[in-house]
């Protein structure tokens, strides 16, 4: 799998993937197998005038999702959000109340962000 491009941009509604261990609904258990479910990516605007004084979109990008499919929740933080075959997102967070409200999109640390980061530390460990 490659990285994305530095500062790369994934457009609105691009199906992604994501994956994890949390909870399976809010104030729910934790799964005990890895589930995956797809969410969209969403405009940083939207996430922007939802979040607020929360949403960077220096750093961040967000996404939306059904409320019958669901997507990630508490327990999933670190988790990889993959678009187009390559790690767009780490899940930051969601709306603690109620992680499957469709209303609060889903928030995620916009790894293209980092690349210089990641190519410093893994140059690093060479």
């Amino acid at each position: 799998m490659r990285l994305p491009k530095k500062n790369g941009e994934t457009p609105a509604n691009i199906k992604c993937a994501v994956a994890g261990w949390g909870l399976t609904k809010a104030n729910g258990s934790r799964s005990n197998v890895l589930k995956e479910a797809t969410e969209k990516m969403q405009f940083s605007t939207e996430c922007k005038h939802i979040w607020q004084k929360h949403f960077n979109s220096g750093h961040m990008i967000c996404t939306k999702f059904s409320r019958r499919d669901g997507g990630v929740c508490q327990g999933d933080s670190g988790g990889p959000l993959i678009c187009n075959t390559k790690p767009q997102g780490i899940t930051a967070f969601t709306w603690a109340e109620d992680c499957n409200n469709p209303q609060y999109p889903h928030v995620y640390t916009k790894v293209s962000s980092f690349i210089p980061w990641i190519k410093q530390t893994m140059e690093e460990q060479e």
